[in-house]
């Protein structure tokens, strides 16, 4: 904390305009007073020993029962000197702490988030005003400040528009962008503000001693979780261009903490210069990535690269259908000084692997990146959890077309707002598709319908999808047919909101490039199963929070065939909410098929001697569920049973007895149309369907939907 504070404060004691610190609680939390604090004192070092203990309340001293230090994660020190028409005349003063800059927003994307911007530079206001538009900051309630309470005011389009900064300006600027990007990346929104024409041209502006002052466009931008930092400033001093508008960052990552920073003029050792025309990210939970040239590329965004298999695309590309591997992948490869690169990537295609490792790609047997296609990257760090990869270039159009043949397809989602499958395919693909596999779920089709899993409930009476296509990841697609000349539907999509399947959290996957889809119809057992587990070879390939039937798993062993199956019961229902398992029961197949490249499985307890045992009564499934106007239940028996099927209501009422008697053993189908057993239409909504004889009873819940 000191080789920070100490720096700012040999600095800022020689400004009169006093300084401040501004922290986030969170990532990108509002910022409230405990916050946001500022002195009109000099930085002298009884004050800066008042910050270093105020920071140290915060979250940075050492465990204590005040401690916030799990909450504390970004702290912004800053000038509080702005410059402005405002402080100028009779009766005035300087701006009121401008500096940094606050703003909260709301995007799908983003969800809510709180970013600070701090400005060491001077722009033509009139220029940055034109490029966001008067239009624009009213709609959508950028007003700027004219510091009214420091005697100035006015109307900020009229008399009072010499009191606006142009640092506030500049913030409004970066956020126009960020805002009308609907992926919401913010590297990408930052240097297409930074790129535009307009924003590059503008002109050096007139200072008080009517001599010309180059654009300084030096900023800090922070959302509470990473820092963007970018310096491009045309020297004032020739015989100091080190030092003019400088910046500076550093980042260290130890086994007790995780630190980064940025800061103009360092006193102190372990800064790394930040060169002109360069932007430096740093975020919280990965490598930092130094980009050179930044406003001169084309085009850039990041993709975030976690530990594991990533299932990725690249929209952005220098060349949409002829990028060279080590090109696209440079700066993972040959990140810049300061940064260590990774020591090994395995890239798949859909028919090949390349790998870089100690300094070269062996074999390169992918030579090319495209825009359509989708690729499997498998990325292991000992020191980061994630690493950032920034890829420049152009954006494939979204209309751009692709040819699908029978069997898999490896594709890459382009199209920027998030989408339901159903929405994104057309109907074409649709009625000649088997399934749709993402990284961490999938889903199969049938007659143009996916199968919605029980755990995608978006409202009492209605199901819907709650998987996305999300931009920028890869999906693989299995078609019964070929279709050619494929786009993904880009119109008019439904508002989405992100979401993750939930995790099990009993056991530990050992992934693999790919998986087996898994359907698991049933699971016999007296227990509530809440997670299950599959092994081979005594290695967990797979596990799944069991939140209705069917179970859609996600195999990633090397046969379906050889594995066990560890089941974790719920007990009294408790474990569900606490996440702790309360026992473990084997199991196995008692019945496997495959269908269109899906394995579908029912289980039951495995007896002592390990062998398989059909249970008599198997079910295989209720579909279409949700339905309308009817359903179709259809089951095995093993031997001549007595069967009783019910359906109730959510409060548990009988509603409808649709078989009791003798059935022959062998496969069997009922179908209900949503009547009573009085020949009445019911209502939409959840029912259950029971099946029993006897010895067994297996629970489905149906929806009805009118």
């Amino acid at each position: 904390m000191s080789d920070v504070i100490g720096p700012m404060g040999v600095q800022g004691s020689v400004h009169d305009d006093g300084w401040g610190l501004y922290s986030y609680i969170g990532a990108g939390e509002c910022p409230s007073e405990q916050q946001l604090w500022r002195s009109s004192e000099s930085a002298e070092p009884d004050v800066i020993q008042a910050h270093i203990q105020r920071m140290a309340w915060l979250g940075f001293a050492p465990p204590d029962d005040n401690d916030r230090s799990d909450e504390v994660n970004c702290v912004i020190a800053h000038i509080r000197s702005a410059t402005s028409g405002c402080g100028t005349g009779p009766g005035q003063t300087m701006p009121p702490d401008p500096h940094p800059f606050i703003r909260r927003i709301s995007t799908d994307a983003l969800g809510e988030k709180t970013f600070s911007f701090a400005h060491n530079g001077t722009l033509d206001k009139d220029v940055l005003r034109s490029l966001i538009t008067d239009e624009w900051m009213i709609e959508n309630d950028f007003i700027p400040n004219t510091y009214p309470e420091a005697g100035c005011g006015g109307e900020w389009n009229g008399d009072g528009w010499e009191n606006v900064i142009d640092s506030e300006l500049y913030f409004f600027w970066l956020l126009k962008n960020i805002l009308s990007e609907p992926t919401c990346d913010v590297l990408g929104s930052i240097q297409k503000a930074l790129s535009h024409p307009g924003f590059k041209a503008i002109p050096d502006v007139v200072g008080s001693d009517g001599n010309p002052i180059p654009p300084g466009k030096n900023f800090i931008f922070s959302d509470g979780s990473a820092i963007w930092a970018y310096r491009n400033s045309n020297s004032g001093e020739p015989q100091y261009p080190d030092w003019w508008h400088s910046l500076y960052w550093k980042y260290e990552n130890g086994p007790i903490y995780h630190y980064a920073a940025v800061m103009s003029q360092p006193t102190t050792d372990g800064w790394n210069q930040i060169s002109n025309g360069t932007l430096v990210y740093l975020p919280s939970d990965g490598k930092p990535v130094v980009i050179a040239n930044f406003d001169n590329l084309p085009g850039v965004e990041m993709k975030k690269l976690e530990n594991g298999y990533n299932w990725v695309g690249f929209p952005v590309l220098r060349n949409n259908g002829n990028t060279p591997v080590p090109e696209a992948l440079t700066r993972l490869t040959n990140p810049g000084s300061n940064i260590t690169p990774v020591t090994r990537i395995d890239l798949h295609s859909q028919n090949a692997i390349s790998s870089w490792f100690v300094g070269v790609w062996d074999p390169l047997d992918v030579s090319y990146l495209n825009s359509t296609g989708g690729y499997k990257i498998l990325y292991n760090d000992e020191n980061f959890t994630s690493i950032n990869l920034p890829v420049s270039g152009q954006r494939i159009n979204t209309s751009t077309a692709m040819n699908l043949e029978t069997g898999i397809n490896w594709v890459g989602y382009f199209v920027p707002e998030m989408q339901a499958p159903s929405d994104a395919l057309p109907a074409e693909v649709l009625n000649n598709l088997n399934s749709i596999r993402a990284a961490d779920w999938f889903m199969v089709c049938e007659n143009g319908e996916f199968k919605i899993r029980e755990f995608c409930e978006v409202g009492q009476d209605e199901y819907g999808e709650c998987y996305n296509l999300v931009y920028g990841s890869m999906y693989i697609l299995d078609m019964a047919q070929p279709v050619i000349s494929f786009r993904w539907n880009d119109g008019s999509p439904r508002p989405r909101e992100p979401f993750s399947p939930p995790v099990a959290k009993s056991f530990t996957v050992t992934q693999a490039p790919d998986y087996q889809p898994v359907v698991i119809d049933t699971i016999i057992s007296a227990e509530e199963i809440v997670e299950i587990g599959a092994f081979e070879g005594g290695v967990c390939v797979g596990a799944e929070v069991v939140d209705g039937y069917p179970v859609n798993f996600k195999y990633y062993g090397t046969d379906v065939s050889a594995a066990e199956f560890q089941l974790v019961t719920a007990g009294n229902g408790l474990a569900r909410q606490s996440g702790d398992a309360v026992t473990r029961q084997c199991s196995k197949p008692v019945r496997r098929q495959y269908d269109r490249g899906i394995a579908y499985l029912s289980l039951a307890p495995a007896p002592a001697d390990n062998t398989v045992q059909p249970d008599n009564i198997s079910l295989l499934k209720a579909y279409p569920n949700p339905f309308n106007p009817t359903i179709n239940l259809r089951f095995d028996l093993a031997q001549l049973s007595r069967v009783k099927i019910n359906v109730y209501d959510i409060r548990g009422r009988l509603v409808r007895t649709l078989t009791e008697g003798d059935l022959n053993a062998g496969t069997h189908t009922f179908t209900w149309n949503g009547w009573d057993d009085q020949g009445r239409t019911l209502s939409s909504g959840v029912y259950f369907l029971t099946l029993e004889d006897g010895a067994t009873s297996i629970k489905q819940k149906i929806v009805y939907l009118k």
